[in-house]
């Protein structure tokens, strides 16, 4: 595949100036039509042979064995016995609350409406 894209590409940069300067009358403007079009293929081309392999040693490529040490060190977070305790309410909650419905109807409350936030700026 890569070596029937470079190939493709090179006629490309060959036939490009014939075709453009057909359409125009300036050679200027065949010389930026070309260069401009060329361009723009080759650099797509190096940007997808670049990406093509996203975990190789360049400077640009993701580095695994540190997504690995964040990934295992997330996962360590998990098992700790700190974060295995269940969330409870509070006893004074549980008992001023009887019902979900007060729950939400308390929630719904205490929500500011957008004309009080503006007139708590003022």
């Amino acid at each position: 595949y890569a070596q029937i894209a470079e190939c493709l590409m090179l006629m490309h940069w060959v036939v490009t100036p014939l075709v453009v300067s057909q359409w125009v009358v300036q050679p200027w403007w065949g010389g930026l039509f070309s260069f401009l079009q060329v361009f723009v293929y080759w650099s797509l081309n190096f940007t997808a042979i670049e990406i093509e392999n996203p975990y190789g040693s360049d400077a640009n490529d993701i580095d695994s064995a540190d997504m690995q040490a964040e990934l295992n060190r997330h996962l360590v977070l998990l098992v700790e016995a700190q974060t295995m305790r269940i969330p409870s309410l509070s006893p004074t909650i549980q008992r001023s609350l009887a019902t979900p419905q007060e729950m939400c109807n308390l929630i719904a409350s205490r929500r500011t409406s957008l004309v009080e936030v503006c007139h708590s700026i003022d």
